[in-house]
């Protein structure tokens, strides 16, 4: 995730996301490292490797998932262009580009249970 002044982003092409409160608190708090050693949300290396170890896929602790769900409107759109997901807040301020590579279905249940292991 590459965190852009918006001046670049808005000339920048891409999928357009608007986070939602949660999405946007998850992400301060990756741009503000108040969620080191996360740099973005979760791949899908990291995803599984949190809900099957709570650590990241470089061995680092990390007891919980932080994701971004996306709809599956924007997820197909991601897939047929191939372009990058603009990240914007509900005033559709301009906040970042992120490459999206790969995805991973959320698998809820197991979710939960790392978390309140």
């Amino acid at each position: 995730m590459e965190i852009m002044r918006p001046a670049v982003i808005k000339f920048t092409k891409g999928v357009h996301h608007t986070l939602t409160p949660r999405q946007l608190c998850d992400f301060e708090c990756i741009a503000n490292q108040s969620f080191k050693p996360l740099q973005t949300f979760l791949n899908r290396k990291d995803y599984e490797s949190v809900i099957d170890t709570a650590r990241l896929n470089n061995g680092a602790v990390w007891p919980m998932p932080i994701v971004l769900d996306v709809s599956s409107e924007t997820k197909d759109e991601l897939e047929k262009t191939g372009q990058p997901l603009i990240l914007r807040d509900s005033q559709f301020n301009f906040l970042a580009k992120m490459d999206v590579g790969m995805r991973a279905k959320r698998k809820r249940g197991m979710e939960s249970k790392c978390i309140y292991r």
